[in-house]
């Protein structure tokens, strides 16, 4: 049985520009004529066909030479494409895009309520512009600023330093320190912070900060350090040791936070490092003593 013949691809040649044809820039495999702009199959790419559709197409052209269609060629090349167009507005609004985030930052930092950015930030910006620099304030108009924007940037940015904390926890040995405590309206919060080294150095993050619903005992404390390990897959192994105050449900011998820990990884060590009681004492001590306790 006789194999089918294989479809020939007829390949672009440099000689058919003198008809108004260059390659198609999405298919070299096909003819692009230059006058109408039409794509035509890879059977055209041939002299003949060319030539007849330039003599019947555009019979007006077909007597021209060959630097006209190297002017046209030129042309279309150094056209201006849509997505360049894009790329031209998209670069201004990717700066005030990025200023936006900054100043979220520096709104947060300083603890400022977020309508400052829109009732005072952007309007200063503007008066600098127009006034010192003798600029359009076109670009300070259209930067997000507002209330919402700021609360929602500050919240990203808080996520995104979360989960890159969580990837270092997931490759690090660390140590966990907690400490429960009161706010307003009797509300109990459970604060954790994490010390790891990372580049030889060592580092200290507030890890999370998460209230209580009802009761705060040690197993509440402890059903919300193993969740937020499980969730984020955090492996208990590369917990080296728990510190926390002398607070019952955290330090309790038999039924403590750090006592359900201990027993769920036995190499792990605990501190009592949040010494509240022993800081309030050391506050009316005589000041002879002072360099004591700096030692």
């Amino acid at each position: 049985m006789s194999k089918p013949n294989k479809k020939k691809t007829r390949q672009y040649a440099v000689e058919f520009l003198k008809f108004g044809f260059i390659p198609d820039e999405h298919d070299e495999r096909k003819p692009f004529c230059l006058l109408c702009n039409q794509t035509m199959s890879n059977e055209s790419m041939k002299a003949g066909r060319l030539e007849a559709h330039l003599k019947v197409r555009h019979p007006n052209n077909s007597n021209l030479d060959l630097e006209y269609f190297k002017s046209l060629k030129e042309k279309f090349k150094n056209r201006t494409k849509l997505t360049s167009l894009f790329h031209a507005k998209q670069a201004p609004h990717t700066r005030a895009l990025e200023a936006s985030y900054e100043i979220s930052l520096l709104i947060a930092k300083h603890g400022k309520t977020h309508t400052i950015g829109e009732q005072l930030i952007k309007p200063a910006i503007s008066k600098f512009l127009k006034t010192v620099l003798q600029k359009d304030d076109g670009d300070i108009r259209t930067m997000p600023l507002s209330n919402n924007t700021v609360s929602n940037r500050i919240d990203e940015m808080g996520q995104d330093v979360e989960s890159q904390l969580i990837e270092k926890l997931k490759l690090r040995k660390f140590s966990l320190q907690m400490d429960e405590s009161t706010i307003r309206d009797s509300e109990a919060l459970l604060l954790t912070y994490v010390r790891y080294i990372d580049h030889e150095e060592f580092q200290e993050e507030m890890l999370f900060c998460e209230s209580f619903e009802t009761t705060t005992t040690a197993n509440d404390i402890y059903i919300k350090i193993k969740h937020y390990l499980d969730a984020n897959k955090i492996p208990k192994e590369n917990l080296l040791a728990y510190a926390a105050d002398g607070a019952p449900a955290m330090m309790g011998k038999n039924t403590g936070c750090l006592k359900m820990m201990k027993d769920e990884n036995p190499n792990m060590l605990t501190v009592h490092c949040v010494i509240h009681q022993e800081n309030l004492v050391a506050k009316n001590c005589p000041l002879f003593l002072t360099r004591f306790f700096k030692v």
